[in-house]
């Protein structure tokens, strides 16, 4: 079956947005601590059962965890540990192009 590269595009945006909210990354940061604890999501980020639950929802919904409702656990799926990893390799890149990225920002 081809897959329109529109449809793939808009997907691929999808998901990066997703995952790099702020929040949402917070989350899958947490998950791939190893705390995949739905009780330690709520202390850590002083949001209440329902926002991490519609969260999860969202980071559920284009693939990069799983659950096991009722249980209170989260995992990465394969798509998150690869999504992970990419933009842990990105914060390299920012950081080793830090200054050139500032004076380019602020004009320093």
């Amino acid at each position: 079956m081809a897959v329109n590269n529109e449809l793939i595009e808009k997907i691929a945006l999808r998901v990066t947005r997703t995952g790099t909210d702020k929040i949402n990354f917070k989350i899958l940061e947490m998950i791939d601590n190893g705390s995949g604890n739905i009780n330690d999501m709520i202390k850590e980020t002083g949001l209440t059962k329902v926002p991490i639950n519609i969260r999860i929802n969202q980071l559920e919904k284009v693939g990069l965890v799983n659950r096991w409702r009722g249980t209170g656990m989260v995992v990465l799926t394969e798509l998150g540990k690869y999504f992970m990893k990419l933009i842990y390799g990105y914060q390299e890149i920012v950081r080793s192009n830090v200054m050139d990225i500032l004076k380019k920002t602020y004009d320093v």
